[in-house]
């Protein structure tokens, strides 16, 4: 049996163990993970490693059932959908399983769930991953079907051995989509990963050799065999894409693009073939472009009802190795990397010159708007500019020197923050600076997208309705954690990153904060235990200001400690004990001195003899020693984080010099200088009251609960906070030229040109350090006449109003769920729903629902002129060829 501290060194030795291909990994679930961790005395913290109290509750035996779910068709356990990386479950080393399973055993074999590292790259790079989720594959030979859970890398040759078949002999493998047969090109090396297998795909073993057809696609061999006539009975544009494994995402982006008329026709009719960039190193060599027009010119021959767009899977993967494999991925990413990556590839400038960046200074808007414009198409020109990309303006603004810098910058979408109306209550104790006054605790309301600074003005609010003022900016959000300040907030963090079980404690802060004459100062509390051999971190730490114009000394520091921990202590307790013992050394020395030396007092009261002179400096001597030796704490400073003493104040008198200025400063309490009070059993036993931060008082807003409504966000309002004025969090500090530092500043975005396409990206998805969340509310955008105008700065002739032709749809949780799509068929006007291989028709009244993540407008103008016709095939008139009904009519 391993002890704690022996687990916990194994820990710190392989939590961070890099990869190595081929190595054994294992899946386990997070809840056990976290209480492993936990009694061990380990917090981690977003790959950081912090050491904490251990607790004193085991994790249990070991049991993934929460994460894996049994295939019905084989004995094989696979990961549950939707599940995410280091919040449903993580992986762990052999070296830790093997501690694992011994200290603490597995529930059943079947929670065993064992993962291999394996190098994802198809270019002969490296790219270690562990191979969380194997493929499903369907294997057909003859008369027999076996399914089998298959590495990526698994050699398609040896598919053979899996059914028994020799090794010697000569076979054919096919993709299989019902009764339509693909041909797959091998090689001895090739792997599934390499021909493009996907989730639950069907190969086809043949021994008869047929002959090698000439056509290389699953899609296109479908339309071989299914369609031998040039009519067809499908409408144009109307395609689903298979799902090839989680490429939900990758449909629905490309179902988007693909009813944009403008792009379409121009790779329909062929126009992009003269201006493939070859020689761009930014580009894909042509090949993107080449695989979409492709799948393009397939979706719109109304040839099919649906076809794999696994080729253009496979040129995907090869330039945008994020893509490579399966896993579910976001639309948005998918479609900014489509756009760019069509771009660079279509890009008419062959050669990009250096293009030095402009000033705004002595040019009006309109010279610098035009010049940046200028710049930015001497460098990018494609079908994708003319199309999508619009100017954007940006100001930046020095709050100290008050510098303005102006940029004019190309966007081909636009990402609005959704202004989410949804309230949570956050638990939090107040820490007046008035000692006299007690802890208070809060529950305050603030918006989940909401800030630091909000939350401060929402307690602002609640003070001020009992009658008193606090104003926000005299508050130090901070949460404790063990005793110790974890970290205090920033007043642009967002409150997200706060989680319902965090200690969250509001200290007062004088008017000084934000003077720079002061010394920030936190002290964290340690006490005696019982037996006096060691100390445990106690209470809640305090935030002090020390002027610097102090000469500091320890005695002065001790006082200044004293004066704002006083509510924590019964001061008459330790007032009266203390005098007490002083008035009885003092007497017991009054003692022995009479019965040396006899007292003589003349009547005049003034006149002492040495006598009673003595006595009374020996009475202020014991007074004094006394008082030190009844401290109610020893001072320590803390090294860096570690919490190791650098120095201690135990053995200095009072009057030496406590020099503040080696100890490294910053601008808020997170580079604070740290100092430890040890208090000793004197303290503890006579005066300290722990119920005065154990069970602060409660305000009436402890006991009010939330009630839910239904959020309904006008897409307006995305708009007007994308244009709104914010200032920069401190991370985000603008470097101002003219103050030569990184400074507070705000930071505004407007529109200056738009696009003939524009795209609208919601950001339904957050991510912060300790929290992920999706916004599910329903943003209610115009279907017609979408007017940017009042968005709109520059000067234009152009149509400022568009209509709604796409929306990318996603359903479910973070870094899972479904992406759907809907979109307006050009040829006939009417709404469409794509769901992978599935075209449904539609109307635009389903259209606006919680799930939409993308939308793609079209400018009036030309969607007056491009919907409803076909201009490749100018026969097609609402969706129906009319020569072929014209044939149909004549039988």
């Amino acid at each position: 049996m391993q002890s704690i501290e022996s687990q916990k060194q194994l820990a710190l030795e392989y939590l961070d163990k890099r990869l190595k291909e081929g190595d054994k990994w294992y899946l386990i679930n997070a809840e056990w993970f976290k209480k492993w961790l936990s009694y061990i005395g380990i917090k981690r913290d977003n790959h950081t490693i912090i050491a904490c109290e251990p607790s004193n509750e085991p994790p249990g035996k070991i049991s993934n059932k929460s994460i894996l779910e049994k295939d019905p068709d084989t004995d094989y356990f696979y990961l549950k959908k939707d599940l995410l990386e280091e919040t449903d479950y993580f992986t762990v080393c052999e070296e830790l399983w093997k501690c694992f399973s011994q200290e603490y055993t597995v529930e059943s074999d079947d929670d065993i769930a064992e993962r291999f590292v394996i190098n994802n790259s198809s270019e002969g790079g490296t790219e270690l991953k562990i191979e969380i989720k194997l493929l499903r594959i369907k294997l057909e030979y003859k008369s027999e079907t076996k399914i089998f859970h298959l590495s990526r890398l698994f050699k398609l040759n040896n598919l053979k051995s899996l059914l028994k078949i020799s090794s010697e002999k000569p076979v054919r493998f096919f993709f299989k989509d019902g009764s339509n047969r693909q041909p797959i090109e091998t090689t001895k090396s090739a792997s599934l990963l390499s021909v493009g297998a996907g989730m639950n795909d069907t190969i086809l073993i043949d021994d008869e050799i047929p002959a090698a057809p000439s056509l290389t696609t699953r899609s296109s061999m479908r339309s071989q065999e299914s369609f031998n006539s040039r009519h067809s009975a499908h409408k144009p544009g109307l395609c689903g894409l298979s799902n090839l494994g989680n490429t939900c995402f990758m449909s629905c982006a490309i179902q988007c693009m693909s009813n944009v008329p403008l792009l379409t026709d121009y790779f329909r009719k062929g126009l992009y073939k003269s201006e493939i960039n070859l020689e761009n190193p930014l580009g894909c060599k042509g090949q993107l472009a080449e695989a979409y027009a492709s799948l393009i010119d397939e979706m719109w021959s109304g040839k099919n009802s649906y076809t794999a767009p696994r080729n253009f899977k496979q040129n995907l993967s090869r330039f945008a190795p994020q893509f490579i494999g399966f896993q579910q991925q976001d639309s948005q990413e998918l479609l900014a990397f489509l756009l760019d990556g069509l771009h660079e590839d279509l890009n008419r400038i062959k050669k990009k010159p250096y293009v030095e960046l402009g000033s705004h200074v002595g040019k009006s808007d309109e010279e610098f708007a035009e010049e940046s414009w200028q710049d930015h198409m001497k460098r990018n020109d494609s079908i994708i500019v003319d199309i999508f990309h619009g100017l954007l303006k940006s100001t930046l603004n020095c709050l100290v020197c008050n510098e303005i810098s102006v940029k004019f910058d190309p966007f081909c979408y636009l990402s609005v923050p959704l202004p989410s109306k949804k309230e949570i209550l956050i638990q939090l104790v107040l820490v007046p600076l008035d000692q006299s006054k007690p802890l208070f605790k809060f529950k305050c309301p603030v918006l989940k997208s909401g800030t630091i600074q909000d939350l401060c003005a929402s307690l602002e609010s609640m003070i001020e309705k009992e009658g008193f003022h606090l104003p926000k900016s005299n508050m130090v959000v901070a949460e404790v954690y063990t005793n110790k300040i974890f970290k205090t907030f920033d007043s642009n963090d967002s409150v997200s990153t706060i989680k319902e079980r965090d200690d969250i404690y509001v200290f007062e802060m004088p008017d000084s904060y934000y003077s720079k004459d002061y010394y920030k100062v936190v002290v964290n509390m340690k006490e005696k235990n019982s037996y006096k051999t060691s100390s445990s971190f106690c209470g809640i730490p305090i935030l002090l200001m020390v002027p610097k114009s102090l000469s500091l000394t320890y005695g002065s520091l001790y006082q200044h400690i004293y004066e704002n921990i006083k509510r924590f202590f019964n001061t008459d307790n330790l007032d009266s004990s203390l005098s007490d013992e002083i008035n009885s050394k003092m007497n017991n020395s009054l003692n022995v001195n009479d019965t040396e030396h006899e007292i003589d007092m003349d009547d005049d009261d003034d006149v002492v003899t040495e006598s009673s002179q003595t006595n009374l400096r020996s009475s202020d001597r014991l007074k004094q020693k006394a008082l030190r030796s009844k401290k109610l704490f020893t001072l320590y400073v803390i090294r860096s984080d570690s919490h190791d003493y650098d120095g201690q104040a135990q053995d200095v008198s009072d009057e030496a010099t406590f020099d503040l200025t080696k100890y490294t400063q910053g601008n808020s309490f997170n580079q604070a200088v740290c100092l430890v009070a040890d208090f000793n059993a004197y303290s503890r036993d006579k005066g300290y009251n722990k119920k005065v931060y154990q069970e602060p008082e409660e305000h009436e807003s402890c006991s009010q609960m939330l009630t839910k409504k239904k959020e309904c966000i006008k897409l307006s309002d995305c708009f007007n906070l994308y244009t709104k004025m914010e200032e920069l969090s401190e991370q985000d500090y603008w470097y101002c030229s003219k103050c030569k530092t990184h400074q507070r500043s705000t930071k505004k975005f407007d529109l200056w040109s738009l696009p003939k396409v524009l795209v609208v990206h919601l950001k339904r998805f957050s991510y912060s350090r300790y929290y992920r969340d999706k916004i599910d509310a329903i943003v209610d955008f115009p279907i017609h006449d979408l007017d940017m105008a009042g968005y709109l700065i520059g000067k234009t002739t152009d149509e400022t109003k568009y209509s709604l032709i796409a929306v990318s749809n996603h359903y479910g949780s973070l870094g899972g769920g479904h992406y759907t799509a809907y979109g307006m068929n050009r040829t006939d006007g009417k709404w469409y729903y794509y769901d992978d291989s599935s075209v449904s028709s539609s109307d635009e009244t389903c259209v606006c629902t919680p799930a939409a993540y993308l939308l793609v407008y079209l400018r009036n103008d030309l969607y007056k002129e491009y919907i409803g016709t076909d201009a490749v095939n100018p026969g097609v008139v609402n969706g129906y060829d009319s020569v072929y009904d014209q044939e149909k009519m004549d039988l």
